[in-house]
């Protein structure tokens, strides 16, 4: 009975403050002039769970793979209240020339 009160008075430092999110990515060029071979791979770190990922090309997971080059944005939604985005280049090798 006198537990209650103990555990309703309890706060965390780390639930009331979590650690700022991190987002770091693994950008891989597609593998020859206009091919879909590209991808990111996305890692994330402090932030508030759940993580919910919306890519510019339709795509709802953590990483994305088969692009093409170009620019692709992430929008991000975390926690309860916490949202941002994130803008990354897909390169590719040099169109060939042709003689």
């Amino acid at each position: 009975m006198w537990l209650l009160p103990l555990l309703w008075g309890c706060e965390d430092d780390a639930l009331m403050n979590p650690e700022k999110l991190k987002v770091e990515a693994a950008i891989t060029p597609a593998s020859a002039f206009n091919s879909n071979t590209g991808a990111i791979d996305v890692t994330l770190s402090g932030g508030e769970a759940p993580y919910y990922y919306f890519w510019s090309n339709g795509a709802t997971t953590e990483d994305v793979t088969g692009l093409y080059a170009g620019t692709y944005t992430l929008r991000l939604v975390y926690g309860k209240s916490g949202a941002a985005t994130f803008t990354f280049q897909v390169g590719q090798p040099s169109q060939p020339v042709l003689n």
